[in-house]
């Protein structure tokens, strides 16, 4: 009985005495990581470098942000960056036999906004934006008996702020949230030949202020 104690404390005592040695192994490997990571950067926030930025829809997939088909980031500093978006679509049904029956549709949009980080050399960063976004949309039809021409544009200043986490260096995650005002003009020329002749051709003015619902994307650094 006393042998079968002794052996439980020796091995008491050496699993006392391994784990010691695995702290001490951990605490010393803490330190060192954690000398290193006070070198090392937490985001790829520099002067030169790009950005290309994705959407996140509601089913967590990648879509084109803010409905561009392109948009890219520049940072002149790890505080100052610009971002250009465009979006452009074309689109024509035409019938076979008769080509002065078709329906055309064109679209082109795009925005520049300078972007200023508050903490650049953090993960978690908080970031405000300024600048202006211009749209057109072109909109023709024509029948057998009538024809239908309309022409939207407008343009105007954006004011947003953002949060952006970077999961990695070179890749992070973010959500905005924006107001957008818009000013511009609606024109369109609507005509029949049936049962008579009939011409109407009207302009209206765009004025709105809109705030846009909170956008979460992801960006890819390089």
């Amino acid at each position: 009985m006393k042998a079968y104690i002794f052996k439980l404390i020796l091995v008491a005592l050496f699993s006392l005495i391994f784990l010691r040695t695995l702290y001490s192994q951990d605490v010393d490997s803490k330190k060192i990581t954690a000398s290193s990571d006070e070198n090392e950067e937490h985001n790829f926030l520099k002067k030169g470098k790009w950005a290309l930025q994705f959407a996140i829809d509601e089913n967590f997939t990648l879509i084109n942000f803010d409905g561009a088909t392109l948009s890219i980031k520049r940072h002149f500093s790890k505080r100052t960056a610009l971002r250009f978006s465009f979006n452009g679509s074309y689109f024509k049904y035409e019938n076979d036999t008769n080509n002065s029956m078709y329906s055309k549709q064109v679209a082109a949009g795009f925005n520049l906004i300078f972007i200023y980080y508050l903490n650049p050399n953090e993960e978690f960063n908080i970031y405000g934006y300024a600048g202006g976004q211009y749209s057109y949309r072109y909109n023709s039809s024509a029948g057998l008996y009538d024809f239908s021409n309309r022409t939207s544009s407008s343009a105007g200043p954006v004011l947003g702020a953002g949060a952006e986490y970077f999961v990695f260096r070179r890749l992070s995650l973010f959500a905005e949230y924006s107001y957008a005002f818009n000013f511009g003009k609606d024109k369109s020329l609507d005509q029949t030949t049936i049962p008579s002749f009939e011409q109407i051709e009207s302009t209206y003015d765009i004025v709105s202020l809109n705030a846009n619902a909170v956008k979460f994307g992801l960006s890819v650094y390089f």
